[in-house]
């Protein structure tokens, strides 16, 4: 397995698959899964003739059990230790929920400065402040962040099923289609996480995570994508649908709330 050292002695899993001198893609998972989670997502890309690397942020899947440093700021930093050590350039970071948030620290704050990514593309990411606050009525209530922690403290196991099982993927919805492989591998992937850096992580979107540079100066609302930095040809924020285990093998992804489909093209992933 290939692991990356970070500057404070983390090691970092991460796959890389495909022609070196293809144009990367990077994947960053979000809560509570693994690299592996994109494995769908890096075949088809692969199939379509890119570099596709993948990642376990710390604490989670294969990198290091490690207990401090479960923040956006040391996510970021270990993003760039992985993209600095394979020598990535003109790469597309694609990152789901927290990985979402992940993706726009770090290109705010090594990939554009050091001019290596071509493009990010956020799914469903976590925003900047997600609790409500006075300043931020609409967030979600502290409440509900207490109990994603006191479930996982109680009872992990039981409580990664349940959520796999149930809103995750939309399988509670009448005339859903349930796959029990797709809820196992959503367990598994949890399961061989750090407890103690999920319990933090459930909680992440609490405060806010560093690139409001980043959603300032872009364009987006939700679903909609607009340019937002040098360097950096587009972005899309908010609200692709996409349920880990569908993303672009279609070659499209659904919006929340809305009957647009955004396809590759749009995208800018052709």
């Amino acid at each position: 397995m290939a692991f990356v050292t970070t500057k404070d002695g983390v090691n970092i899993y991460y796959k890389d698959w495909g022609p070196k001198e293809a144009q990367p893609i990077v994947f960053h998972h979000g809560w509570p899964l693994s690299a592996d989670d994109w494995d769908n997502q890096m075949l088809f890309f692969l199939a379509e003739g890119y570099r596709v690397i993948a990642i376990d942020r710390r604490g989670h899947g294969r990198s290091d059990q490690v207990s401090e440093g479960h923040d956006m700021d040391h996510y970021a930093a270990d993003a760039s230790a992985v993209v600095e050590s394979l020598d990535l350039h003109n790469a597309v970071h694609v990152g789901h929920s927290t990985g979402g948030g992940q993706v726009a620290r770090y290109v705010a704050q090594y990939g554009q400065p050091q001019g290596r990514v071509a493009k990010a593309v956020l799914v469903s990411a976590v925003p900047p402040l997600m609790v409500k606050t006075d300043g931020n009525p609409g967030g979600t209530p502290i409440e509900v962040f207490d109990g994603f922690r006191k479930a996982l403290a109680a009872n992990r196991a039981q409580f990664y099923l349940d959520v796999a099982s149930g809103p995750f993927y939309g399988f509670n919805r009448d005339g859903a289609e349930v796959s029990q492989g797709t809820i196992q591998n959503w367990w598994r992937q949890g399961m061989i996480g750090s407890a103690k850096a999920l319990v933090i992580a459930a909680g992440a979107g609490m405060g806010v995570w560093g690139c409001v540079d980043m959603y300032k100066a872009s364009k987006s609302q939700s679903g909609q994508s607009g340019n937002y930095a040098p360097g950096v040809a587009k972005v899309v924020i908010g609200a692709l649908a996409l349920g880990i285990g569908e993303f672009l093998g279609s070659g499209s992804a659904t919006l929340f709330g809305s009957d647009q489909t955004t396809g590759l093209d749009e995208l800018g992933l052709r």
